[in-house]
Parts: C-alpha cells; sequence; structure tokens
C-alpha cells in the first residue's frame, strides 16, 4: 500500500502541469544515536503556484554501523517567498521506501530489509539571478523498524522555468514524435551486501511510448557473475517522464517485475536459488544530439525478498524510431 502512495505521489510530481521545475543536489551530515555518517540526495520537484510543491527524490543515508541505508521518497511541500523574493522557505513531509543492509549470520554476513518510513524536511533556498539557487536543508527520518535519522544537507538547484516555454515558440517547427526505441546498456552492478562487491553488467531495452508522460519497456538484465550471487532475466517497467531543453533532454522514474532465469546456485544459498521474481526500480536520463538517436544513462535498483539487492549503473546508446 504504502509503495502505491509513493509512486501515486511521483506521477502527481512529474505529470501536472508545471509552472516551474528544478533539480536539486545535495550532500552532507547524518547522525543516529550519536553516530555520524555521510548524506547524498538527488531531487526533482515541481511547483503549482506560488505555495504549493511536489518531489520526488533519491536519499543515500551513508554508512552507520550496522545499517547501510537508502531508497526513494516522495514529499509535498509548502513554500513562501515571504521574507525576501529571493529567499524561499519551505516545509516538506511524505514517504519514504528504505532498502537497508544491516549485519546477520548468514552465509556471507548481511542481509537486505525493506520498509516504509516518513520524511519530514525544512528547506531555505536562495534564488540567484538566472536559474540557480543554493540551498540548506534539514531532513529527519522516523521508521517503525529501522533507524530513526536526522541530517543537514547543503546543495544546488537548478530550475527550468522558462526552458520548456522556448521549446514550441513557433520559431522552428516542432520536433518528430518518435514512439519506439532499442538501447543497448553497459555498466557496473554492485551487490548491496556489506562488501558492495563489483560485477560487469549489460542490458538491452525496447522502450515504446504512451503520451508525452508515458512509456513502457521490456528488455533483458545480466547483472554478472560477483562471489555472493549471479543473477539475469526479463524486466518489464512503466515510467513516468518529462522532456527538457528543445525535447533533447529526458529524464523519468520506471518499476516493475524483474523475472529471473538465472541464479547462483551455491549450495550455501539455496533459499537465494529458488528466488524467481523480484522489483526493480529506475532512474533514467537521455540526450538525443542528433535526430533518432540518444545517449541514455540508468541506475536501478534491484530489490528482492530472499537473495541481495543490488544497484545496476549502465550508459549506452539508443536508437528512436
Amino acid at each position: 500500500m504504502y509503495r502505491n502512495i509513493l509512486l501515486a505521489v511521483t506521477v502527481c510530481a512529474m505529470t501536472l502541469p508545471a509552472q516551474a521545475q528544478e533539480i536539486f543536489g545535495l550532500a552532507g551530515a547524518l547522525e543516529h544515536d550519536s553516530q555520524h555518517t555521510f548524506t547524498l540526495e538527488g531531487e526533482y520537484q515541481q511547483r503549482f503556484g506560488d505555495v504549493l510543491g511536489i518531489s520526488a527524490a533519491w536519499i543515500n543515508e551513508g554508512h552507520l554501523t550496522g545499517n547501510h541505508r537508502d531508497g526513494p521518497a516522495a514529499q509535498v511541500w509548502l513554500r513562501t517567498n515571504a521574507i525576501d523574493p529571493a529567499l524561499t522557505l519551505a516545509a516538506g513531509i511524505g514517504p519514504y521506501a528504505y532498502f537497508d543492509t544491516v549485519p546477520t549470520a548468514n552465509f556471507d554476513g548481511s542481509r537486505d530489509e525493506h520498509g516504509i518510513g516518513i520524511i519530514a524536511s525544512v528547506a531555505a533556498s536562495w534564488n540567484f539571478d538566472g536559474p540557480w539557487s543554493l540551498q540548506f536543508r534539514v531532513n529527519h527520518v522516523a521508521t517503525n523498524r529501522s533507524v530513526d535519522t536526522t541530517s543537514v544537507l547543503l546543495g544546488l538547484g537548478y530550475r527550468f522555468d522558462d526552458v520548456d516555454a522556448t521549446s514550441h515558440d513557433g520559431s522552428a517547427p516542432a520536433p518528430q514524435e518518435l514512439e519506439h526505441e532499442v538501447a543497448v546498456l553497459l555498466g557496473k552492478t554492485i551487490v548491496d551486501d556489506l562488501n558492495a562487491e563489483h560485477s560487469f553488467s549489460e542490458q538491452i531495452e525496447y522502450r515504446q511510448a504512451l503520451g508525452p508522460n508515458f512509456a513502457w519497456s521490456v528488455g533483458g538484465l545480466n547483472e554478472g557473475d560477483a562471489n555472493t550471487q549471479r543473477r539475469s532475466g526479463v524486466i518489464a517497467q512503466v515510467w513516468i517522464g518529462r522532456t527538457f531543453v528543445n525535447e533533447k533532454w529526458s529524464a523519468a522514474i520506471g518499476f516493475g517485475p524483474y523475472f529471473i532465469l538465472d541464479v547462483d546456485n551455491n549450495s550455501q544459498l539455496v533459499e537465494d536459488s529458488r528466488e524467481r521474481l523480484a522489483g526493480i526500480f529506475s532512474v533514467t536520463a537521455a540526450y538525443a544530439p542528433v535526430p533518432n538517436w540518444d545517449v541514455r544513462f540508468s541506475v536501478s535498483r534491484v530489490f528482492a525478498d530472499n537473495s541481495h539487492d543490488s544497484d545496476v549503473l549502465v550508459l549506452g546508446a539508443g536508437y528512436r524510431f
């Protein structure tokens, strides 16, 4: 249920008519029970008028002792510029779907726990002349089954206020609508165990647009062969996204099932070897410098009940038609 709420908020964030869109990259320090570590956050935020905003983000909560946690979050924001037109004060709250690697007494010494928490934030942004802003933010994460954390972050934001408005201003014909794409991508898989094992990954994907904001895809993923596990199979996803900057840039969030065809048959990981269905959550960005071709970068989180979660980072080329 909570993941459905998270997905619904994300859909709203990327498909309602936008008055201004902004992306943030932030970094800072996180605290839990006198422990300290780093934290990173990437966020897409969309404003509706001067008061309301909705955001979708990915948060990495660093490496606390016994907890390596990250995951997607969605928030509803209230904003004001009452003090100064250049200063934006905001408060946000929403669900946080976390993935937490914790130590345990099994074969490789760790397991991945999944759950839903609440993230509440306050932020102050100074808006420079032009599209850039500087933001200071405080996040607090509360959960029932995992650790509660407080983090302080500082980062940069980039606004797309007027970019889309100039895309179809009549000065040039609208670009041809290309509904299909075939992409080949190569990269790296990082196993979400306490050793963060790496392996080579390969992905092939067919993607079809379903209007300006939605798409679906199907493809094959090979996560490589790490010491802890080997996994490959078929992935299918539904995507929510948008295009930016004269239709050359696009970004989307995808979610769907991962049908596992090949897994590690290590006799000490018998339960893992029986698993045949996992989930996959992805963020992708593409740049189309010339007609019909694009460069695509995707980051995916594979999450499973028994075998380890993994992060798959791939880069490649796509042909549109």
